[in-house]
């Protein structure tokens, strides 16, 4: 590697991620069965793939077709995948596949629902011309769509609806003619109004409930909704004569809601008869991944408490919709030992979870680094991981039909692959699970690398008895020489309350095929470990979370494999926030450093974040949205920030940042890259004008990991 020229590793690096990038992903699927012939079940997958040369994410659909009888099962798919249409968002069918229900966009500005039939388009809702409702919401958490019982009319949300904001001094002859009257006077000096919204990637204000009537093809807000909710996750009850939601609190103010499943918010039923509204969940508690169940009429969601870290263990709850009686299932688990279960860390439920004798619901959750399919049955509350085949890897449901769950397997060295689990009941009481592959990859890695998951006990205090894991990755090509070892990147992860899985990932495979070696660190503070492995990183963060990343590295390092002169670390968000503390408190370790969007000063990020609370919580402080920093809190602040060790820093530093970032503003990174440039440490700052906190559009993505390669192979190569 280090022998090569500039130009020449560079095509290296191009052609290695144009092989990693290009492989699929598995976005969603659903299960159709056929019922006057049920041995006859269609499967449809949607799929996503880059596609670098025209910088677009290209989306299409796969069809399986798969046949029951009493040898087993065969299946068929169609010769090739069809391409989606271009701005399709979502489809919805109907429970008897009666109707289609198609929300899509022609650009920014225009949107429509389309309903169809099996042989024709029977409707089109020109929503951007609608004075009901503003957008059709169709992303998580608020997004969703139920059709009634009846599938005469279809349950959505949608931004409320604002009149077109005019200048004091527009008249009507030189405005817009489509508003007369009253809604054009509405609209009058609110040119530059400001409307909060729920964050980043949130660009809506006022999520509302909205009924599309198939029959007389209009919309109609739901009225009965205090002002001061706002609307997700809507169900409708079993007669069609109300609805159950999610209502978030949004005042005194919004705070940002993605990846965050700490706001405030609460289960509701809305009676139509009489408007009323009754609560269901408990008080004071954070609500996500509700579904009802119409065949016992009971509700079930996840919680945990409102505020606080922005992941935590969650409890699994079930509501009897008559009695309002409500029972945990699953509850927090605090510590665990071993291969313990270790909680629940649910990122969401497939639209129906349960299986055919709506006892049991089947989900993944997060076990350590691991993400297995576990079943839970809601009236013994035993919780067993399903027995799958004997693959290592992380696993997500995404659709129960009755005894079958559609699921995506992958790992490390295996691609996304498409399963079916065929659940049969025995006379014991237990499930016989029988997979069916569905799909297999078109390529694998294994020969290529080989990769492990190894567990830690902290060195350092406190808390030394909560484990953390590392996954580490390592090419199994022969070196040039035999003494020659491998450089490693080390790779903390944002959150801090999040988890690298044993999934595929582009960019750890393409860092392979490059002759990395690839540490994943999932230190104390990771989801998946129990709620004290949390709770444990509040207030500590800057030094439980980077001397977990150190020791890790150190272990790994010692192995005799590793080239311990050619050490890079590259991390995103707080894990950039790691990369900066681990350049800074080991300033002779690290040879070279990316970071994307960093968090590099609490003090300086906390007034101007969507998530000012995230702030709060991670250095250990109490949140109030009524509240102004105080001398000391700032103090604290920047106590547990990489800028107080700013001075120390002698690594080179790559910066990638989103100028629409919202959850960490580009002024964190660009703070720390004109504070190490007046210091005279060799840094670069690349700046992607449409890209928010991800980084994640297709061509920006692209450029950014390519830059980050050349920086590691620049710096490396440099005596």
């Amino acid at each position: 590697m280090w022998n090569d020229d500039s130009e020449s590793f560079e095509a290296k690096a191009i052609s290695s991620y144009s092989e990693s990038c290009k492989i699929p992903s598995i976005a969603s699927g659903r299960i159709f069965r056929d019922e006057e012939n049920p041995q006859n079940v269609v499967v449809e997958s949607s799929w996503k793939q880059r596609d670098v040369r025209r910088s677009k994410m290209g989306h299409y659909n796969r069809v399986h077709f798969v046949h029951f009888d009493e040898k087993g099962s065969t299946v068929h798919e169609t010769p090739f995948p069809h391409e989606r249409s271009k701005g399709i968002q979502v489809k919805k069918a109907s429970p008897s596949s009666k109707y289609l229900a198609v929300v899509s966009s022609t650009d920014e500005k225009k949107q429509f629902l389309e309903i169809w039939k099996k042989d024709y388009l029977l409707c089109s809702y020109d929503v951007s011309s609608s004075k009901e409702h503003g957008k059709i919401i169709c992303e998580e958490p608020f997004g969703y769509f139920d059709w009634s019982n009846r599938e005469d009319k279809l349950l959505y949300v949608a931004e409320k609806y604002f009149p077109k904001p005019t200048s004091f001094f527009e008249t009507k002859d030189s405005g817009d003619h489509s508003q007369t009257g009253d809604a054009q006077n509405a609209g009058k000096g609110k040119q530059y109004e400001y409307h909060e919204t729920w964050g980043e990637q949130q660009h809506f204000h006022h999520p509302l409930p909205v009924v599309f009537d198939v029959d007389a093809k209009t919309a109609k807000i739901i009225e009965g909704i205090p002002e001061t909710l706002s609307v997700g996750q809507v169900h409708w009850d079993a007669n069609d004569a109300g609805i159950f939601f999610v209502g978030w609190k949004h005042f005194p103010r919004r705070l940002g809601v993605i990846f965050c499943d700490n706001r405030p918010s609460a289960v509701y039923y809305l009676k139509f008869a009489d408007s009323s509204l009754e609560l269901l969940s408990f008080q004071d508690r954070s609500v996500t991944a509700m579904t009802f169940n119409p065949s016992n009429n009971t509700i079930m969601f996840l919680d945990r408490p409102a505020g606080g870290p922005h992941r935590t263990c969650q409890r699994l709850v079930l509501v009897d919709v008559k009695s309002k009686v409500k029972t945990i299932i699953v509850d927090v688990v605090t510590k665990i030992t071993g291969d313990d279960f270790p909680g629940l860390f649910v990122h969401s439920l497939a639209d129906r979870p349960w299986l055919n004798d709506k006892k049991k619901i089947v989900f993944s959750t997060q076990w350590k680094s691991n993400s297995p399919i576990i079943s839970v049955d809601v009236e013994s509350k035993r919780v067993e991981k399903v027995p799958l085949p004997d693959l290592s890897g992380s696993w997500t449901v995404l659709d129960v039909n009755r005894d079958l769950v559609l699921c995506s397997f992958s790992s490390f060295s295996s691609p996304f692959q498409l399963f079916l689990l065929h659940f049969k009941e025995t006379a014991s009481g237990k499930d016989d699970v029988v997979p069916i592959e569905l799909t297999r990859p078109s390529v694998s890695f294994e020969d290529q690398f080989t990769w492990q998951s190894i567990s830690f006990m902290p060195v350092s205090e406190p808390f030394k008895d909560i484990p953390f894991d590392a996954l580490l990755l390592e090419p199994t090509a022969q070196r040039s020489s035999s003494d020659e070892k491998r450089p490693l990147l080390v790779c903390p992860h944002g959150g801090p309350h999040s988890c690298f899985p044993t999934a595929f990932s582009w960019y750890a495979t393409s860092f392979c095929l490059l002759d990395f070696a690839v540490l994943f660190v999932n230190y104390r503070g990771s989801t998946g470990f129990g709620k004290a492995s949390i709770d444990c990183l509040l207030g500590n963060v800057g030094t439980v979370d980077v001397h977990d990343v150190h020791q890790a590295v150190c272990q790994v390092a010692a192995s005799g494999k590793i080239d311990q002169s050619r050490i890079f670390v590259m991390g995103g968000s707080h894990g950039g926030f790691l990369t900066a503390h681990l350049v800074g408190q080991y300033p002779d370790y690290y040879r070279a450093a990316c970071l994307r969007n960093p968090v590099t000063n609490f003090a300086s990020m906390v007034g101007v974040s969507d998530i000012p609370d995230w702030v709060y919580a991670e250095a250990g402080l109490d949140y109030s949205f009524k509240q102004s920093a105080t001398a000391a809190a700032l103090k604290a602040m920047i106590d547990v920030s990489p800028i107080g060790h700013v001075d120390k820093v002698k690594t080179p530093c790559l910066f990638s940042i989103g100028a629409k970032d919202l959850r960490v503003p580009p002024s964190q990174g660009l703070e720390f890259y004109h504070a190490l440039r007046a210091r005279g440490v060799a840094t670069e700052l690349y700046m992607y004008p449409d890209s928010c906190h991800p980084i994640s559009e297709v061509d920006a993505e692209a450029d950014a990991f390519i830059h980050a390669v050349m920086w590691f192979f620049r710096h490396g190569k440099s005596e």
